[in-house]
Formats: structure tokens, sequence, C-alpha cells
């Protein structure tokens, strides 16, 4: 007996894996997308920051047991071979079909692919495991452009239409359940989900909330309203406008939406999936929360986050359009598409849960601690790590940005955003790629080891130092770099880390440290760059053919949650030297060198990684691919993390390291 769950990685599937394990189930196949090494490392990274259930006697240890496949939607046969896909199948009892790609946005295309003909090679999957019950989760927004009335579980109809594409791919999906189950007499449970949320905050790097989406937009386009020096691309507050930025979105200013605590859906969706299904054919279960929650309680929770937004809904035209209300036009649907007056039908949730009570009410106060900023204390697998060395500036984003609801601090240190104990004997320092703020790779810290700190330099013009003028010369950068990783490691090993311009800003420090004749890192880390020869050879290109750069700003923009990277490069023009410099020829260093990137980036191609050997006398492994594109990053911090890790622990010990610090 066994249970095959897709999706184990995401907000919802990761508390679904959870539960299974808290009832007993000790043979549990997760499929997912790259290595099964790099999977093992995400969805356990996820189910550990969860606090409930707690496991049952003898299941704390059962998470290790779990088995990890490769598996990819978007690949025919889920890109599994006729033997990985007998044995998977082989004494299934359960598949749990919960990976979906949520998109808001308005191209089918994607949607279709992941959602509709994802579905469909589960459903080939299942053919496979003739005594496997399915269980497809779906969503109640199949319910497409319906305001009103009572939407019943047996309803599957498109005949108001749909409002997003991804609600269209959803109800497709369960076309092809309904389908499948009459063609093949077999039984599916299909669980549709309102809006999940969570009113523990998550850490940047874990599967985010829904909520967080339009919580890192309000973030971004709101955070000149705090700057000391405020970036030309963005609004800016009017000089005789008030405290208050009024906002107005279209859309039923009496509408509700409806949210659910996730940790509920989970538990109540695995509870139900243990409820006999008599007879053949499809079940279908509202996993959604008795009482709506009215708009204006959510814009009311949002003041909490942001004192100075109110955000009103008006069911007319909006005329005159602010600067903010024009750039948001785009996402109003992040705002309303979930507000309606319809109710669900829960008469098969409630028969299948057996006298489960309801879930807590999901109020002001619930959502107020939902929107509430991550704290690092916070993060997972800190504890008193935090406590002992707590971060002092903005509150961070994992796009960099410091939320303007959190008053900034005037750093004047290069090294004022850290992470972990000061007296740790290894330290990382994080070297931030252009338009990024040091606070970018904090993520990063809630992987490491408890002996290593992390210290993400901040230079001027950037994070808490926006106050100070930008220094737009990249030698005069590395020569000031040198003096402030020289004073501030001492004795200390330590290791360096860039992701795109700040790798190569990373390479030129070390060399210049190798240069001086002071000690250099233990190890030098590139992510999504190519070697210094190749990488004026991609640029020059570029220069040639903007469409290059575009669709690597296209990447950034897409990314609600690299936005502010893409506006901060734009908006500050003497960053523009950092992009166009290619470091001068310099001997190879003496530390070893390892690089990695996303499989997908369309900039710095997996091919234009190789030739890092000819840089270090320490040797190069092969580029390690990442599952992504060219900022792969942001969702593969806790894998990065463990390897880096691993790699730092092979470097010997260099010359001058005191004892007692290894």
């Amino acid at each position: 007996m066994s249970v095959l769950l897709t999706g184990a990685t995401g907000f919802l599937g990761c508390r679904l894996l959870r539960e299974l394990l808290a009832h007993g189930e000790r043979a549990i196949t997760v499929l997912g997308r790259g290595t099964p090494e790099a999977l093992r490392h995400r969805v356990e990274a996820a189910v550990r920051w969860l606090d409930t259930p707690p496991l049952a006697p003898g299941a704390p240890g059962a998470l290790g047991t779990v088995r990890y496949v490769s598996a990819d939607l978007t690949r025919p046969g889920l890109g599994l071979s006729p033997g990985e896909r007998a044995r998977v199948t082989e004494g299934a009892t359960a598949l749990w079909h919960c990976a979906a790609l949520l998109d808001l946005g308005d191209d089918p295309a994607p949607l279709h692919h992941a959602n509709v003909i994802g579905t469909r090679r589960v459903l080939e999957l299942a053919d496979e495991a003739p005594s496997a019950h399915l269980l497809h989760v779906s969503t109640a927004y199949v319910a497409g452009r319906r305001s009103t009335g009572v939407v019943m579980e047996d309803d599957l109809l498109d005949t108001e239409g749909f409002q997003i594409p991804y609600e269209e791919s959803k109800y497709n999906a369960e076309r092809l359940v309904h389908a499948w189950a009459n063609r093949t007499g077999r039984d599916a449970t299909v669980f549709r989900p309102s809006l999940l949320a969570t009113d523990r905050p998550v850490p940047p790097g874990l599967p985010a909330q829904p909520a967080d989406t339009l919580l890192d937009l309000l973030r971004r386009h709101l955070r000149n309203w705090e700057r000391a020096v405020p970036a030309p691309a963005l609004p800016r507050r009017p000089r005789d406008e008030g405290r208050v930025l009024r906002v107005r979105v279209t859309g039923d200013p009496e509408g509700r939406l409806n949210l659910l605590q996730a940790d509920y859906a989970a538990h109540a969706m695995v509870r139900a999936a243990k409820c006999p299904h008599h007879g053949a054919g499809v079940r279908t279960l509202h996993v959604t929360h008795p009482r709506d929650v009215p708009f204006a309680t959510i814009t009311e929770a949002l003041r909490s986050r942001f004192p100075y937004l109110s955000v009103t809904m008006t069911d007319g035209r909006v005329s005159r359009r602010t600067p903010l209300e024009r750039l948001s036009a785009e996402y109003r649907d992040l705002l309303t598409y979930s507000a309606h007056r319809r109710t669900y039908d829960r008469t098969n949730l409630l028969t299948s849960l057996d006298g489960l009570p309801d879930p807590g009410p999901v109020d002001l106060d619930y959502l107020v601690r939902a929107f509430a900023p991550v704290l690092p204390a916070e993060a997972p697998g800190r504890g008193e790590r935090n406590r002992t060395a707590p971060y002092s500036g903005p509150e961070p984003s994992s796009a960099g940005v410091p939320s303007p609801a959190v008053p900034s601090a005037r750093h004047t240190s290069w090294t004022s955003v850290r992470a972990g104990r000061r007296d740790a004997r290894l330290r990382l320092y994080c070297f931030p790629f252009v338009g990024a703020e040091a606070a970018v790779y904090l993520p990063l810290a809630e992987f490491l080891p408890d002996s290593v700190e992390l210290c993400s330099l901040e230079a001027p013009g950037r994070g808490g130092r926006s106050g100070e003028a930008l220094m737009s010369s990249v030698p005069e950068l590395v020569q000031a770099l040198t003096g402030v990783v020289t004073a501030d490691a001492g004795a200390r090993r330590f290791a360096f880390f860039g992701h795109c311009t700040g790798g190569l800003l990373a390479y030129e420090t070390a060399c210049a440290l190798a240069a001086a004749g002071r000690p250099g890192p233990d190890l030098l880390a590139v992510s999504g760059v190519a070697p210094p020869h190749a990488y004026a050879a991609r640029v020059a290109e570029a220069v040639r053919n903007p469409a290059l750069l575009t669709s690597l700003m296209d990447e950034l923009v897409a990314d609600a949650r690299l936005r502010g990277v893409a506006e901060g490069a734009v908006a500050e023009a003497e960053l523009l030297n950092h992009v166009l410099h290619v470091p001068a020829p310099a001997p190879p260093l003496s530390c070893p060198v390892t690089v990695t990137g996303g499989e997908d980036d369309s900039f710095f191609t997996p091919g234009l990684l190789d030739g890092w050997s000819t840089h270090t006398t320490a040797g190069t492994p092969t580029p390690r691919l990442y599952p992504g594109n060219h900022m792969y990053l942001m969702d593969q911090w806790s894998c990065v993390a463990h390897d880096l890790t691993e790699d730092w622990a092979a470097v010997p010990r260099r010359a001058g390291t005191a004892a007692g610090q290894d």
C-alpha cells in the first residue's frame, strides 16, 4: 500500500504531506520537478517549518522515509520512464494530484499546459494504478464569473464564463477527471478549496500563501513613501498629499471573500479522503469556510501592515487615476477577483468529515496576523541564533526591498545586514546583484547551519544606505570591499557567494585580496553568471541585440517578488556601469570555484556557465543546474544552501586561519 503525491512543494501540498504522515502513512512517493535530492530538501524544509499537526508516535522520523521521484507535469509521460512508472504505481492505493500552476495573469497557454494537459498525464498514470483512489485538488473558483446564489458541489458549468484563465484551466481539468471516471468506471474525489491562508507569516524561501503576492506588490510600490532618495521609476508622495494614500479599485463594494485556514483545509481533505466512497463516479467537496469575509475587513487588515494606505472598492469607472492606481491597475484581480456575493454548498464535505468542528473565524485579528511582516527571528530553524544576533535593518522582502511600514534604519556599515550568530566559526559574504539590496540574500540564511553566519554586503545607495550616493565605479567598489572583508573577517574562515553581477563582484574582490597578499575566501560560489571572458561577449551581444536584455527584464517583471529589482536597476542609471563592466585579467585564484545556474536561464544559458575552471587552480566542478530561469535562486534557497555548505565542508582549512576557527 502506497500513496503518490504531486505538488508537495506547494503551500497546500506540504501540509497535505504532513497530514498524511500524521495519519500514519508510511509509504509515500512525492513526484516533483528537480533532482530527487533537491526535491527532498525543498519538501523537508517546508514540512519541518509547519508546527501542526503533531506527528504520530514513531512518526517524527517518518519524513525521512518519503521517497522522491523526478517528474514534470509539462513533459510527456511526466518525464518518467516505463520502469519508473511501474515502480511508483506498484501497490498504489491513493494518488493525490495537488500540483498546479497558480497564475492570475492573462496568458492561458502555460496554465493550459500545466493544469489541463498536466492533469491528463496524471490520469494516464492513474490508469497504471488500478487500485488507487484518485484525489484531485481543484479550486472553488471553477464557478467563474457567477457572483450570486449558492454554488452546489456538483455544479460544473461554464455558462457565465471565467474572470481569469486560471479558473478556466481548473474547470477543464475537472472535466477531464469526470471523463476519466466515466471511461474507467473508477471513483475519484475532487476537492475545491477556496482562497487559503495562514496567520503564521511564511519566511522567504518556503511555499508562500496566495496573499503574499498582493503584499509584495504593495510593499514594492509603496516604498517611495518612506525612502530618503525616491526612485524615479516609482510614484512618490505629492507634496500636498496627507499621510494617507488612497487607492480605488473597481469591484462590488459589498463583495465578500471566502478564506480558509490552510492547515484546516489539509486536515479536512485527508480526513474526508478516508471516508468510504460508495460506487463509481466523482464525489466533489467544497473545502470552504462557512462564513465569508467582507472585502472591507480585508482592506482594514491591510491598513495594519501599511498604515498610510486606504483601499476602497467602487462599482463605477475610476477616473483620473493616481500614479499608484495606474501602476497597480494590471494587478486589480489580486484585490477583487475572488470578491463575490455567492456562497458554497458544503453538504458532501460535512458528510465526509464525520463531526469535525468548523474552522475558527477568519476575522480582522486573524488577517492582521496573516499580513504581518516576517521577522528573521520567526524564520525556520533559526531559534536562539536570531535572538543572539538580531537583524537591525529594514524588514527584508524576497526582492530585497524594505517595507515602508517599518521605518528604515540608516546604516553606514557595509556589514549591517547579517543573520546568524556573530560568534559563528564561518562567515559567508554575499554580494548583491544590480538593482538588489543586501537583504535579498537573507532567505539563504534560514537554511545554513548554526556554524555559518551570513553577512550580505550593503553598498552605498542601496537598502539601509539609500541616503548615500551610489558608488558607480566598480574598481572603487572592489577596493572598498577588500578592506571591509579583511577588517570584518579577521582570522575567521569565510567564503564568497554572488548571483549574476554579484558573482563577478565577488570574483573581483577575491582577486583583489590575492593581489594584496591578504587572506582570501575558502570558496568562491558564483550563481547565474558567465566567466569574465564569456560575460564580456554576452554583454556585447546584448548591446547589439537589446531583445536579450528585454527578455531578462521580462523575467524579473513577471515574478512579483522581483519587480522591485527591475525597477531599481532601471531607475538608478549609474548602475549601468556595473552591467557593462568586465573584470580585468587576473591570475587564477587558489580557492575552488563552484558554479550554479537555472536550467531555463535565457540570458546566461547553461552552456555559458562553462569556463570558470580557467580562473582557479583548485578546480571547478561541472555547473550545477536548478529548475528555473535566471532568477531560479528565489525558489531554490534551501537547495543552494545545502549544496553550498557541502562544497565548503570539502575545502581544506586555508593557511593562516586560526586552528580554533575550524
